[in-house]
């Protein structure tokens, strides 16, 4: 089975496989201008706890492909108010 960012990056006629996807979607948003960071948008980590408690529960959950602790959750979110993209399960 070929990976999904592997066949995402064929399609796109990209190179660098996932990192080659990664940094299309970066220009992308550049170019069409959407933020990188939550924070852009007014979001901060004040509620990161109740963010990951409320995520672990949420019945989309159990359609991840990684099962995520609220923890992990919470530090999923909080990566996204800075913009950080070595986040869970990368």
């Amino acid at each position: 089975i070929t990976h999904p960012a592997k066949q995402l990056a064929h399609a796109l006629e990209l190179e660098n496989g996932l990192d080659g996807v990664i940094q299309w979607i970066l220009q992308l948003r550049r170019e069409i201008g959407i933020p990188n960071t939550l924070q852009e948008i007014g979001l901060d980590a004040i509620q990161m706890n109740l963010v990951g408690e409320m995520a672990a529960v949420d019945p989309s959950a159990g359609g991840n492909p990684i099962k995520l602790t609220s923890s992990e959750y919470g530090r999923l979110f909080e990566n996204a108010i800075i913009g950080e993209l070595n986040g869970i399960g990368r």
